[in-house]
């Protein structure tokens, strides 16, 4: 399904959102999304997947996270949406 320019069938289409919302369900107490809009419209997605660490001597309690999927809709590239997106996630995440 994921192939540049094709667009997914709407069998395919029905297929994901049940799987997704079958892996949100479970998953999103450990997810993070920041969304971005312009004049009320969604110009930005991104997601941090949160994990724990191995704990150590001094802190035993430690997270650690992975940036994934971010998009930004192609009119609004380049144009200093992402500019605080690192600042964001992780305040958000605490």
């Amino acid at each position: 399904m994921d192939q540049p320019g094709r667009s997914p069938t709407k069998d395919e289409h029905n297929s994901f959102t049940r799987r997704f919302s079958r892996w949100w369900r479970e998953e999103q107490t450990r997810c993070v999304t920041a969304l971005a809009e312009v004049d009320g419209q969604l110009v930005r997605a991104a997601w941090l997947l949160l994990h724990e660490r191995v704990p150590n001597p001094s802190h035993f309690t430690r997270a650690t996270g992975d940036l994934q999927s971010v998009y930004v809709r192609p009119p609004f590239r380049r144009a200093g949406i992402n500019l605080h997106l690192e600042l964001t996630l992780p305040s958000t995440a605490l």
